[in-house]
């Protein structure tokens, strides 16, 4: 058993080679995230469920997922010949913190949707809104969907004191009234297919 770095291709040639067996997580570059977000997005087999020992038949699976055998390749270093051999990836997804994952995920959602009104300035909006989707940054950006509307409103006043009258001199001042729409993105607008 080890960490990531023991599932290295050579370390896994070199350890069946040698007639031993190895369970380490695999490390997620190259073709691993991809194939993983494919796999847990469409399971190429039957999910099942997990239970802990001594875990109750009605209540919830403290685990969920699937067991893949892969057939894999490798040159021997010694004599350069081709190797194959069949490997079984595990592809499982711990309940409770997938729980607490989709909460945490809820609350940072919660706190960038601005409670605040938006004010009148729209350079220090826009400035708002990005510093709030900076500090959550990619955990949600690809969530949240910003929308800023300035409608500018023209309106008549007197200038100086005293009372209206027909000569009384006026300007057109124009106030901006800055509307903040938030709108969750679903996993469609997201480009992918979780929910």
């Amino acid at each position: 058993m080890g960490d990531c770095k023991l599932s290295s291709l050579a370390n896994r040639l070199q350890l069946y080679l040698e007639g031993g067996i190895y369970l380490s997580p695999l490390a997620m570059t190259g073709q691993w995230p991809k194939l993983l977000q494919d796999w847990v997005l469409d399971p190429p087999v039957a999910i099942e469920e997990l239970r802990l020992a001594g875990q109750e038949s009605g209540e919830e699976a403290a685990y969920r997922g699937f067991v893949m055998a892969l057939g894999t390749l490798g040159q021997d270093p010694t004599t350069q010949r081709r190797v194959g051999w069949m490997e079984q990836v595990f592809v499982v997804c711990n309940q409770t913190r997938a729980r607490h994952e989709i909460q945490a995920l809820g609350q940072r959602l919660a706190r960038a949707e601005f409670a605040g009104r938006p004010g009148s300035d729209l350079s220090a909006l826009e400035q708002r809104v990005a510093a709030v989707l900076a500090k959550e940054k990619e955990k949600v950006e690809a969530y949240l969907e910003v929308t800023v509307r300035d409608d500018v409103v023209q309106e008549e006043r007197l200038v100086g004191p005293g009372r209206p009258g027909p000569n009384r001199p006026r300007q057109v001042v124009e106030k901006h009234q800055l509307e903040l729409a938030v709108t969750r993105r679903t996993a469609a607008d997201r480009g992918d297919r979780a929910s």
